[in-house]
């Protein structure tokens, strides 16, 4: 009996932790790209910091819930499989591992958490984000809404994003505001600071525009962009 509560003890707490390192992961990534655009990287500098981020806190998840497995195989049968075969039976390179993974699990956390602003009454906002093509390096500028912190409302929209099954990267968080006509108008910035729209000859990852010409709120849009972010 001592033995099977020591073991759904271990599989319930290894459970949570890494239930929450991966939650963790689309927001962290998203973080992780805005904090290298923020300091002058560019867009695909900030979708691979983004990919890497978001890839690396999901494996720190997994290798942390097969840490806990073995943990409690140990419990069962004496005998810790990453401990004794993967790592010699050296029980104090199995610590640090744990505490390495355990640590970057706890950071990334933090990091996902960096930009939350629950707890103000869930007011709405406004974000642009930017997602880059690897490949041919055209850039994709797209916005997004709602009452979450402005990388989960990001991550929310990227998790589904059609332009996913093009081989476009995740997306980076640009700006964010309560200010809605900011953010139409950034959003058509971006996408001219890439190369315009396809659809009027231009070579970003966009097939139409933001804004279009004849939206009689185009000039207004596009200056309460400038007004809030700047040129």
């Amino acid at each position: 009996m001592k033995k099977a509560a020591k073991v759904a003890a271990i599989v319930v707490v290894t459970a949570v932790i890494v239930t929450a390192v991966v939650a963790s992961a689309g927001s962290a990534g998203v973080v992780a790209g805005a904090l290298v655009s923020t300091y002058g990287g560019s867009a695909a500098l900030a979708g691979l910091a983004a990919s890497v981020v978001t890839v690396g806190t999901v494996t720190t998840g997994v290798l942390i819930g097969a840490t806990g497995a073995s943990d409690a195989g140990e419990v069962i049968s004496g005998h810790n499989v990453i401990r004794d075969d993967i790592l010699g039976g050296n029980q104090e390179n199995y610590d640090a591992l744990k505490i390495g993974l355990y640590t970057a699990g706890a950071a990334s956390m933090a990091l996902g958490a960096m930009d939350r602003t629950k707890g103000a009454g869930k007011a709405k906002t406004y974000q642009t984000y930017t997602k880059t093509n690897p490949t041919t390096g055209k850039v994709y500028t797209g916005r997004t809404s709602g009452t979450g912190s402005p990388a989960e409302n990001v991550a929310m929209r990227d998790r589904y994003h059609h332009m996913n099954s093009k081989g476009y990267g995740p997306a980076v968080l640009d700006k964010s505001s309560t200010n809605y006509a900011a953010i139409r108008g950034r959003e058509q910035i971006l996408i001219d600071q890439y190369g315009g729209a396809q659809r009027t000859g231009g070579i970003s990852g966009n097939a139409y525009n933001g804004i279009r010409f004849n939206n009689p709120n185009r000039h207004y849009y596009l200056d309460e962009a400038y007004r809030l972010f700047g040129r």
